[in-house]
């Protein structure tokens, strides 16, 4: 059963974060690959033992990173990004004391020069954007001392123009990855503006929902009972207490909508409210509810789950077609559970994003808001849709 949660998982930030760490780790392995013979070169101008530390670790990290981005929480992609950058700066600073030469042959750079771009690249995925341009900098100036001092320190002009190359090459790329996360940023924000308006929407529908239930119920039960009183004679006064107290009942539900969020209500005027609700929006849908337990349950969560089950059933009735649908709603001593049913044709519950506002938002979010409240959704195409809304009582 897939469960839905409204946390960060799904949002256009972590998606992007996640091909640029894709991108970053392929980067890297990509330039780890054409220097692969450079460094097997230049082996012998210094210390063995360092040049193999340095070379595992810098080749090794991409590898790591590749496979964690898919998977792993920010948190460890960022941490393993600091460690490459922590490695690389470390490297090109011990350089100068591991080689074994006065000057590297030919005048080539160090290999590790070579793997600047990732470096900088990591630093603009775990920065703010100042921080991020800052260690470009940091970066590109040691690079530029490393090619100096690994060139015998005779010129500067080489070193110089490696680094304008190095820092106007890297700019451009560093410059993409801000850009892309501020537009995922931008994305998130909207799409959190827009969540808040249909929570809003849902709630004005939910107030037209208590007032056609209200309606109802004055007309099915209220007015009901007084004809009956009416007319009563002694045959028919079993009859009128058995209405008279099924519409106290009802009101007691109908008027818990309104009562302060913190205030408890018994369990069968949840189950009432439930039944209530359903019959509101289609008279096609069975309900069933054992007898409840004698439980106190808060306004808040009465609210949500009549609320959340309302939106379930209009969703079935948008897009279920002409199928069978049935809601049951169990409460026991330790919480609530409400299970929305049809045959319909169903869908693929893993494609459901944070654009489907009904499922995200009306019914999962809702769910959320209460304490020890959530919501599952299985649904497969052809073989319809079951939502389940959950509440767990908390210690008493």
């Amino acid at each position: 059963m897939t469960v839905l949660e409204t946390t960060s998982p799904g949002t256009a930030t972590t998606r992007m974060t996640r091909v640029l760490f894709v991108g970053t780790s392929l980067t890297g392995l990509a330039f780890s690959a054409t220097n692969f013979s450079h460094a097997i070169d230049q082996a012998r101008f210094v210390d063995l033992a360092w040049d193999t530390v340095v070379a595992t670790a810098l080749w090794s990290v991409p590898i790591v990173l590749l496979l964690l981005s898919w998977w792993a929480p920010l948190a460890t992609l960022r941490a393993v990004a600091v460690a490459y950058m922590g490695i690389f700066l470390l490297a090109v600073l011990t350089w100068p004391f591991a080689q074994l030469v006065p000057r590297i042959p030919d005048g080539t750079q160090p290999w590790i020069i070579n793997l600047l771009p990732m470096a900088v690249f990591a630093g603009a995925l775990v920065l703010p954007a100042v921080g991020a341009w800052i260690s470009l900098a940091v970066l590109c100036l040691a690079v530029g001392a490393l090619r100096f001092l690994a060139d015998g320190g005779t010129s500067l002009s080489i070193p110089v123009q490696d680094t304008l190359f190095n820092a106007m090459y890297v700019s451009l790329f560093v410059a993409i990855i801000l850009v892309t996360l501020r537009a995922g940023r931008q994305r998130d924000i909207e799409a959190d503006r827009t969540a808040n308006d249909t929570i809003i929407a849902a709630a004005a529908e939910a107030q037209n929902l208590e007032r056609a239930t209200a309606a109802l119920l004055t007309h099915d039960e209220v007015i009901a009972t007084l004809i009956t009183a009416a007319r009563s004679t002694d045959a028919t006064a079993a009859m009128v207490t058995g209405y008279a107290t099924r519409a106290l009942q009802r009101l007691d539900a109908l008027a818990a909508t309104s009562d302060d969020p913190t205030s408890l209500v018994p369990a069968h005027a949840l189950v009432s409210l439930l039944r209530e609700t359903v019959g509101a929006l289609a008279d096609t849908v069975r309900f069933h509810a054992p007898e409840p337990a004698g439980i106190l349950v808060p306004t808040s969560v009465l609210r949500a789950l009549s609320d959340a089950t309302a939106e379930a059933v209009r969703n079935s009735l948008r897009h279920a077609g002409d199928s069978e649908r049935r809601v049951t709603a169990v409460v026991t001593d330790t919480g609530a559970i409400v299970e929305i049913v049809d045959d319909g044709a169903g869908f693929d519950s893993s494609s459901v994003t944070s654009e489907r506002f009904g499922i995200r938002f009306s019914i999962v979010h809702r769910m959320s808001l209460v304490e020890g409240g959530s919501a599952e959704l299985d649904s497969t195409p052809g073989k319809g849709t079951r939502i389940v809304l959950h509440w767990m009582r908390g210690p008493q």
